[in-house]
């Protein structure tokens, strides 16, 4: 990138500014998620200052896709920034508003003494479909102060909006508006920023752009003297100015008591798309003028849409660095805000949100760096909690909110990709700047305290016998998805927490997904432990049963082993491979030995998966019958085809894993699924129950017996298991309704 009329950069950060391990990270004061799925709280974030008297910040977040007064209405929030409890909550009046797609702490512009607050629903249609609206609250009532509209359509007033100062003299804050007058498709606007007085709300001054398209006002930002008048000046980013290419994007700077041009710049190549974000930060170079960040979000000087943030000389625009995003797709740059001294060198650091930075949980967990404002090295940083978190998305300095006299900083989470991905629920993160950052919370809390032995037969579990308890080998964790705390509308159930809704045999099963009486809608991740002695063993595989009912991909999604019970290494990724069509489905020879994980002693094997919907409605995830076995080996399985069977049409009977000769009966009931004492062991059937013709297995270990189910069997209940009677075992258990 370069800037027109001045000299080329003064020097380009690389390698130093990313991350050493020694690095300090900050703790977390406090997290707030978003009510529900997709409201994508976190899109927008800034401090306002103390508006209840106990002398912290409060705090504002932006979820424009909330949904109270119809989908996508948006919601504005304010935060007591001591105890992140709800001070203010105002929603979009209708649907498609997206309030909050922008938020702001405006300063007191009613002067009361007590500092405002403005949100942005750029989408909303009071002056024409898109024309868009900025409301500005008190900070002491809540009260609507100002309302400016959109006067054409698709002018998308609000789509960004800043804190700019008193710029009129009349001792009340102004306020900065951006409008891209751009819609869906190329626009023959240019995109303007209006100033107007905080006092009476009457229009001060407009700085329009100069090209069709170019969406001048695409972001906006002021709050500090450049030129030295002693009056804010502000900086306007035009997202696809072609001055120096395709999109290369640019920066003008203006003064705030005149309006007039002050200087600009100019991204260096396509698609850098220079100006994307934009702040007033401190006086970085001693000169008394504050400076200007700006984003190139798509900028591919280190690496493909790697992003950039270019800071420039408050006075003069020449170029004080450039600091690049290291990996594809980091997009370094999607947010910039003023910070604070935190190192004690008079000089004030700033902050950069890296929202496609792929963290140590994930892809797109997000970054936030605290950069040191005196040589541009990183001095703190802070990640995502989930891959696809996409933290920095929005970032603000927060003031001192948790009393140790060194300000804090706020981030928002969006948890919502570009391609969709992500529950979209969004966060916003208080973190504090100083002393050690608390550990991360550990993803499985609850882990058994014994261990099962696989033994020469297996271990089988049909979760019968356990008739709704939880033994010591095993361990349930329902959690919130993002804290890893203990969460009521999580469900993790064997019938401790009510009865099953379904199940392959018996009428017992595992049940992962949100409550089945869940009041909100939001992430919850939910884990069966089990303890697991696989001494003598070489080489374990597992056999399972399983139904799901509409789930979707999440991180924690899948079946995994680990040896400490902290990392964890999936041997199955997911629960796609289980048809979402509410049957229950098997799936046999699942190979345990695949990780590094060593299931030759004691390990811990984890059915996982979190979801937003309540179980057995439109998600969740269903486990029965489990077998961990010697590949190779394990107890008779019992198999059924097709299954359900079809009362009239021909169905074939099947048992696997006997040894050659065994003699097998296969047994069914029509009246329940037991459990039924016998001198075998625990059958899964309720008497009468009745059996086939003897079998014996053939030199593979398996019988088959074909048939055709009778008519009259149609909409009826079975349950089916077999008895090895050689060896004195049991198959599994199954069940269903014939078709």
């Amino acid at each position: 990138m370069k800037i027109l009329s001045f000299s080329p950069r003064l020097f380009v950060f690389a390698a130093s500014l990313f991350l050493p391990a020694t690095l300090l990270a900050q703790g977390t004061i406090w997290t707030v998620a978003g009510p529900t799925i997709y409201d994508e709280l976190g899109r927008s974030v800034d401090a306002i200052g103390d508006l209840n008297g106990d002398g912290y910040d409060e705090v504002i977040g932006g979820a424009p896709y909330a949904a109270a007064n119809g989908q996508d209405c948006g919601l504005i929030t304010v935060y007591d920034g001591a105890s992140s409890s709800i001070l203010f909550n105002i929603d979009g009046d209708d649907a498609r508003d997206e309030m909050g797609l922008r938020v702001a702490g405006v300063g007191d512009v009613n002067g009361d003494n007590v500092p405002d607050f403005a949100g942005a629903a750029p989408s909303d249609e009071l002056g024409g479909n898109g024309s868009g609206t900025v409301r500005v609250y008190s900070g002491s009532t809540g009260a609507l102060l100002h309302q400016f509209i959109g006067s054409a359509a698709d002018e998308h007033l609000g789509g960004d909006l800043s804190y700019l100062g008193d710029v009129n003299g009349d001792g009340r804050a102004d306020i900065l508006i951006g409008a891209t007058q751009k819609g869906g498709g190329a626009s023959t606007q240019y995109g303007f920023a209006s100033v107007y007085s905080g006092a009476s709300g009457a229009l001060l001054y407009t700085v329009s752009g100069s090209a069709a398209n170019d969406q001048f006002g695409y972001a906006v930002g002021g709050g500090g003297d450049l030129d030295g008048d002693g009056v804010n000046d502000f900086a306007v980013g035009v997202y696809g100015d072609d001055t120096n290419g395709l999109n290369t994007g640019a920066v003008h700077v203006f003064s705030g008591a005149t309006g007039l041009l002050i200087w600009s710049a100019f991204g260096d190549n396509d698609r850098d798309h220079l100006g994307n974000k934009v702040a007033i930060l401190g006086d970085l170079n001693g000169d008394g003028a504050c400076e200007v960040g700006a984003g190139a979000i798509e900028d591919d000087n280190l690496a493909t849409d790697g992003g950039a943030v270019r800071i420039f000389d408050g006075a003069t625009g020449a170029i004080l660095t450039t600091l690049d995003g290291q990996n594809a797709l980091d997009e370094m740059g999607s947010s910039i805000a003023r910070y604070s001294d935190i190192t004690g060198d008079g000089i004030e650091e700033f902050l950069v949100g890296v929202h496609g930075w792929d963290g140590v949980v994930g892809k797109d967990s997000g970054l936030i760096m605290v950069i040191d404002g005196s040589n541009f090295t990183t001095v703190q940083f802070v990640e995502g909690t989930l891959a696809d978190d996409r933290l920095g998305f929005s970032c603000a300095g927060a003031g001192d909110i948790n009393g140790d006299n060194i300000d804090d900083y706020i981030g928002g989470a969006r948890q919502r990709g570009g391609a969709g991905v992500g529950n979209g629920t969004g966060y916003v993160r208080a973190f504090d700047s100083t002393g050690t950052p608390p550990p991360p919370p550990v993803r499985w809390p609850n882990l058994p305290s014994t261990f099962m032995a696989v033994g020469a037969n297996g271990y089988v579990e049909d979760f019968e016998a356990l008739a709704g308890s939880i033994p010591s080998h095993m361990a349930v964790n329902e959690l919130d998805a993002i804290s890893r705390t203990a969460d009521p509308e999580a469900w993790c159930n064997l019938g401790q927490n009510g009865p099953c809704i379904s199940s392959n045999s018996g009428i017992f099963a595992l049940e992962l997904g949100g409550n089945p009486v869940m009041s909100v809608h939001h992430d919850v991740a939910n884990g069966l432990v089990v303890g697991i002695d696989g001494t003598g063993s070489t080489s374990l595989v597992l056999d399972y049963w399983a139904i799901n009912y509409g789930e979707e991909n999440h991180l924690d999604d899948g079946i995994w082993v680990s040896n400490d019970g902290t990392n964890w290494e999936a041997v199955q990724s997911k629960w796609g491979h289980i048809p979402s069509s509410a049957t229950w489905t098997q799936v046999l020879d699942l190979d345990l030995t695949t990780t590094t994980v060593s299931t030759t002693g004691q390990f811990y094997l984890l059915f996982a998966q979190a979801d937003n919907y309540e179980y057995g409605t439109a998600d969740g995830i269903g486990i029965d019958d489990f077998t961990v076995r010697e590949a190779g080996s394990g107890g008779p399985t019992l198999v059924v085809s097709p299954f359900p069977p079809v009362g009239g049409q021909a169905v074939t009977l099947g048992v696997d894993n006997n040894n050659p000769g065994d003699m097998v009966i296969i047994c069914y009931s029509m009246v329940g699924g037991g459990p039924t004492s016998t001198p075998w062991g625990t059958a899964l059937l309720t008497p009468p129950v009745a059996y086939l013709p003897f079998l014996f297995a053939d030199p593979a270990g398996s019988v088959s017996f074909p048939a055709t189910a009778p008519p009259a069997l149609t909409g009826r209940p079975m349950w089916m298991q077999a008895l090895n009677h050689t060896q004195g075992i049991f198959s599994n258990g199954l069940n269903w309704v014939f078709g």
